[in-house]
């Protein structure tokens, strides 16, 4: 093969390793941790109790980026509403930013969520029986450096 030849087929060659290299690295998983879970987040919920009770809330939960989690808010269950709502919680990250968290201890409340790789976003369903509640959690800018 001429040189003239050889150096076109090159630049070829290099495009397409260029090309799946790209390709690899978009389809790579997102790393996360307990880490990615760090700082203050606002929070809602909607959905519905037991059997079809309507149900609402609205708070902020901090998280520590150790697994562990306070929250305040507010609720209405079937219109009653109640404020300023604690509690305390314990949460898991898997390293492909899904997880679980548990505010209440043993027969509190039960979550599976998806966080995002930057841990701006949660989203969230309540995985206890007889509920049906989904909501989201944003977290506050200045709560991470």
């Amino acid at each position: 093969m001429k040189i003239r030849q050889l150096v076109p087929s090159l630049a070829t060659l290099g495009a397409i390793l260029a090309l799946f290299t790209a390709t690899a690295a978009l389809k790579a998983e997102p790393l996360c941790s307990q880490a990615t879970l760090s700082g203050t987040y606002v929070t809602y919920s909607a959905g519905t109790v037991g059997t079809g009770t309507p149900y609402a809330s609205v708070g902020k939960v901090t998280y520590d980026g150790h697994g562990n989690g306070t929250s305040v808010g507010t609720r209405s269950v079937a219109g009653a509403v109640t404020q300023k709502n604690t509690g305390t919680g314990t949460y898991t990250v898997n390293s492909d930013c899904t997880g679980s968290k548990n505010f209440g201890g043993p027969g509190g409340t039960n979550f599976d969520f998806v966080v995002t790789a930057d841990g701006r976003e949660i989203f969230f369903i309540v995985t206890n029986a007889g509920t049906v509640l989904t909501g989201r959690a944003v977290r506050l800018d200045n709560s991470r450096n």
